[in-house]
């Protein structure tokens, strides 16, 4: 039997790959001393993923050119991500010279396999062209695309580049406006031309929205002037290569579909994503035709009710009972509108489940929950599950009234295939937005109820799994984030405990993806921007501490108590 000492080079970069993905600081630390042949390796293996910050051009320059002097770092790269933005003080030479030594770094890295592009600009055509030349076969994913100016031609090079890149695989836009953004506003039109025209684009996301409190309303000549000047955007066909179109804003529509079927080809999509704007039942009555390929579907029906409920609701079932199953079910705002027998009928294919009530400032009715035993026929239904996303209402402020084994989360510990757990938590904006005063998360006033266990030496909090088990007391987590820490790895392990591989629990405290809305946001909404966090807990790299799970703060503010922030 081969050793590993004695397998080729490649071989064993694979390998240790596996390992600095899932322990970075083994690489660094163990595997590197254990022979020169696992140094040598190693050396490589630790220099694959690099990040450039603009932010601080000047050590962004000197990173750089640092890197083009070791031989070792040129031949290791192979996941490039360049962020950040530079400030307003930065001369315009400056920012021209660090492109330039980002498109020579590109140029001597032996083997680049991924460019993640996170700034603020556009791709330089300088940085384009060298990716181009001397990785053709690697792929460039471009995050928050903004353009130089919202009213700029179709003819800049930069963006020209960028429209027609072979090495072009994913693709996040933003057309957020605040106020007047020029005249014409030509960013959507943009946006729609690469994506159509970049001949390997997989992935597209595209935002857009309007927030503060100045609008800019067009004149009729204005709209046909504004017409007028798209049109040299406008492409002959849509993409064929496009898998996965995600659309935040747009609504849900048969005519948004007929709008974005001239920039994608539908019928190919297999993955649709539908966030923010008004659901309308034509999106339903129009996808078994529009979208006959799709496998993945994500849908927000917003959190309050309009005269066409009804309608959209029996459209939306009809389409998910007759449609061909689905791998992966997203519903925003859902339980007035699908039952969930009717998501249920997919579980044999499922893989992915996100089931989420947004919170709103209503008090009452509160928000419903799944119950335990809806919990299990989850459970029952979908062996094949992989991720999961549930709701979970707080019942009281101060967390002493815990026990060791709640229903819910004991049947989610059933569940044999799961990876991901995400749980969302009321954050308490309906109190807060009633005059209520409190300034951390998850310090409410609502009081326990009479069925919940009292143990303070518990984690957590029990429910009495009644009949009305949706509506009644449900787990609640401490008012503090010193509290709330303990509390959330003792919840991972609850869900996780003798499982094998990494078993990842996402809490997100309140409405974290909330975006702005138009007009001076009130009292709660700065609240919950402020106090909203999301949480991620995964298991220790230490095989020794397996029973001592990690918790980094994804989005929010830093807490002491947190084992770190995530990049």
């Amino acid at each position: 039997m081969a050793c590993l000492g004695s397998l080729n080079f490649d071989v064993l970069s694979t390998i240790l790959e596996y390992v600095d993905d899932s322990s970075p600081r083994t690489t660094k630390g163990s595997i590197c001393a254990v022979n020169k042949r696992f140094n040598a390796v190693a050396q490589f293996v630790v220099h694959r993923q690099k990040t450039v910050d603009l932010v601080d051009s000047d050590s962004a320059r000197r990173l750089i050119q640092r890197w083009l002097s070791d031989p070792r770092t040129l031949q290791g790269i192979r996941h490039l991500t360049i962020t950040g933005y530079f400030m307003h003080d930065v001369p315009v030479s400056e920012q021209l010279e660090t492109w330039r030594l980002l498109a020579k770094l590109v140029t001597e890295i032996s083997n680049l396999k991924v460019c993640a592009y996170k700034a603020r600009h556009q791709p330089p055509l300088v940085l384009l062209e060298a990716l181009h030349r001397e990785h053709p076969k690697a792929s460039l994913r471009v995050f928050y695309y903004e353009r130089k100016d919202a009213s700029m031609g179709p003819d800049d090079p930069d963006e020209l580049a960028l429209t027609s890149s072979p090495a072009l695989t994913s693709f996040s836009g933003s057309i957020w406006s605040s106020g007047s953004q020029g005249f014409p506003d030509l960013r959507e039109a943009a946006m729609r031309r690469i994506v159509a025209t970049a001949p390997n684009l997989r992935f597209v996301s595209i935002t857009q929205g309007r927030s503060g409190c100045v609008a800019f309303v067009y004149s009729p000549e204005q709209m046909d002037e504004q017409l007028e000047k798209e049109k040299p955007f406008r492409t002959s066909r849509p993409s064929s290569s496009v898998r996965t179109l995600h659309l935040d804003g747009f609504g849900s529509s048969e005519q948004m579909l007929q709008e974005w079927r001239k920039t994608v080809n539908l019928t190919l999509l297999e993955n649709i994503k539908c966030s923010r704007g008004a659901p309308d039942k034509s999106f339903f009555q129009a996808a078994p035709t529009l979208l006959p390929n799709l496998s993945h579907l994500s849908v927000n029906f917003q959190a309050y009710h309009s005269y066409a409920t009804d309608q959209i609701a029996a459209a939306a079932q009809t389409y998910l009972i007759t449609c061909a199953p689905l791998k992966a079910i997203s519903l925003w705002s859902w339980n007035d509108y699908i039952p969930l027998d009717v998501v249920l009928r997919h579980g044999t294919k499922l893989t992915s489940l996100e089931l989420h009530e947004r919170e709103t400032t209503e008090p009452e009715p509160p928000r419903r929950t799944l119950s335990s035993i809806e919990i299990k026929e989850v459970c029952d239904s979908c062996p094949h599950l992989k991720n999961l996303t549930l709701d979970i209402n707080r019942e009281t402020s101060d967390g002493k009234d815990e026990t060791i084994n709640p229903p819910k989360y004991t049947e989610l510990a059933a569940f044999p295939r799961l990876d991901c757990i995400q749980l969302y938590f009321d954050l308490g904006i309906a109190w807060q937005d009633s005059g209520y005063n409190y300034p951390a998360p998850f310090s409410g006033p609502r009081q326990a109820s009479p069925a919940a266990g009292n143990s303070p030496s518990n984690p957590l909090t029990v429910d009495d799994d009644s009949d009305d088990d949706s509506d009644g007391p449900v787990p609640v987590a401490p008012s503090a984030p010193e509290h709330h820490v303990p509390y959330v790895k003792n919840l991972w392990r609850t869900l996780f405990a003798g499982k094998t591989s990494s078993k990842q629990l996402d809490v997100k405290n309140g409405e974290v993806e909330r975006k702005p809305g138009v007009g001076y946001p009130a009292g709660w909404v700065i609240w919950e921007s402020s106090a909203s966090s999301h949480w991620r807990v995964l298991p220790n790299e230490r095989d020794d501490r397996m029973d001592e799970p990690v918790l980094r703060v994804v989005k929010g503010p830093r807490i002491a108590e947190a084992d770190g922030k995530m990049d």
